[in-house]
């Protein structure tokens, strides 16, 4: 599955502090939308579109897995499908 940009991106992280590239493969910088949950709670959205083969796998029964590298314990996350025109505004690919 590849990361995309989309209209609404305000950022765009690279690789962490320490991290062996030549260990642990390259990272590339993925536009993020970086928005106030309320209270200062921050929270950061990045936008994923499955190819052929992954879209066949998931109608086949496949799943999503999320991995988070480096944190001590899972953060709080979500993750959502996004309608037509919800991909169309953002100026996805």
């Amino acid at each position: 599955m590849r990361f995309v940009n989309f209209r609404s991106a305000n950022a765009a992280p690279g690789q962490p502090e320490n991290w062996d590239e030549a260990a642990q493969g390259a990272v590339g910088a993925l536009p993020i939308a970086v928005v106030d949950l309320g209270g200062g709670l921050p929270c950061f959205y990045s936008l994923w579109k499955p190819d052929a083969a992954e879209m066949l796998a998931l109608l086949g029964g496949g799943a999503v897995r999320l991995g988070i590298v480096g944190m001590a314990q899972h953060p709080v996350v979500n993750m959502t499908v996004l309608d037509p025109e919800t991909v169309k505004k953002e100026e996805l690919p």
